[in-house]
């Protein structure tokens, strides 16, 4: 459902960037001014050259090799003690699952916690073991902690991986029962986007928060109940 109905895919970006030892040659944007001898010969004619050179935007015959970026996803997992419920739990590994395969795809890295008043239990998840260890993991505990504070815990979990170098394109999932209480405007989401299942209730703040991010919400009332 994440992938089909809400279009929810990770995938690797891929890149030509500039290598000297490459037998790749191609035309790309310059990067620096010391090019200026691959440049074009017709363009160094042209009344506009001197600006586009300045402006850096001209085009460039370089060697060039393919570079690949991971995605890097993030999942806040609520651990409170109205988590444990069996249905709930089935939930939650569901979505694991669906954030565990892009991994093992080698499309992704997932950096995955446990949260209540703060966050704790980090996996960092780079490869097929690794992931089989984290879903085994979640698979057999039951969650039993207290109250829960989705607002702080996400604002340190945006403000640790919106500009992480070496990925692109940072998304975090919450899955929750919706017993927080955030406010959507004081979140800064520096370009993160959110995605939230919530598991039992409605929860207005988040909500707004993953449309403010572009990111799904998704609302399972479970039989009306908890």
């Amino acid at each position: 459902y994440l992938e089909n109905s809400l279009g929810l895919t990770t995938a690797l970006e891929t890149e030509k960037v500039r290598n000297n030892d490459s037998d790749e040659r191609e035309r790309i944007h310059m990067e620096s001014h010391d090019q200026i001898s691959k440049i074009k010969k017709t363009d160094l004619i042209k009344e506009n050259f001197d600006d586009k050179f300045i402006n850096k935007e001209l085009v460039v015959k370089e060697k060039v090799k393919p570079q690949s970026k991971k995605q890097i996803l993030y999942m806040l997992l609520d651990d409170s003690g109205s988590m444990s419920n069996t249905t709930k739990q089935t939930y939650v590994r569901a979505t694991l699952l669906n954030r565990l395969e892009s991994v093992v795809e080698d499309k992704s890295e997932l950096r995955f916690c446990l949260y209540e008043s703060g966050r704790y239990e980090f996996d960092d998840v780079k490869d097929k073991k690794d992931a089989q260890k984290l879903y085994k993991k979640i698979s057999l505990r039951r969650p039993g902690g207290g109250g829960t504070n989705i607002g702080a815990c996400l604002q340190e979990t945006i403000d640790e991986i919106w500009n992480m170098p070496g990925y692109h394109t940072p998304e975090i999932m919450i899955v929750c029962d919706g017993d927080d209480h955030v406010v959507a405007k004081d979140v800064q989401l520096k370009g993160v986007t959110i995605h939230a299942v919530l598991l039992g209730t409605q929860n207005p703040g988040i909500k707004e928060l993953c449309e403010l991010s572009k990111g799904n919400y998704i609302a399972e009332n479970l039989y009306n109940r908890y």
